[in-house]
């Protein structure tokens, strides 16, 4: 699973939406998989579980969804549109990765609904190599968000003479 390297896009979209909190860019990233977590624990089982919360289309249905939805709560335009960007994300960072090391190896994200062609290119499907992608894409992602607050934190230059 690549859980870190979704939470780690939450982080970097941070600088390009700075009217959204971090914490919802986040959870718009790590959004497909809370909703099949969240269905699993209620005892929903089956295959049209990633149908409905990982496959292509729903994937855009939800990032229009989460990111109109977003940007009206924030009043920001822009912050709703990272925040669907960051939904949507969710599916392309799975697309690479997917299937995930171990079982058949077979492609296991819907484009469409159920019974749809499913899709995957299988990047972890070596365990070492998803840990270390995993780990560099969170990393990579804390960093933009520390130097972005840190921009931030800095006082305004002043021109000499002032």
């Amino acid at each position: 699973m690549a859980f870190f390297a979704h939470i780690g896009t939450g982080f970097a979209l941070k600088p390009a939406a700075p009217k959204a909190p971090v914490i919802l860019l986040i959870t718009a990233a790590m959004s497909a998989d809370l909703v099949c977590f969240l269905l699993m624990a209620l005892g929903v089982a089956g295959e049209s579980i990633l149908a409905w919360t990982h496959g292509l289309f729903i994937s855009g249905v939800w990032a229009l969804v989460f990111g109109f939805t977003s940007g009206v709560i924030l009043k920001n335009a822009r912050a709703g549109v990272f925040t669907g960007i960051a939904v949507f994300g969710h599916w392309l960072i799975d697309f690479i990765t997917h299937p995930m090391y171990g079982g058949d190896m077979k492609p296991d994200i819907p484009l469409f609904l159920e019974g749809s062609p499913k899709v995957g290119l299988g990047l972890y499907g070596n365990l070492a190599a998803a840990i270390i992608i995993d780990l560099a894409v969170l990393a990579a992602g804390i960093a933009l968000y520390v130097h972005y607050r840190l921009s931030q934190a800095k006082p305004p230059a002043t021109s000499p003479g002032e």
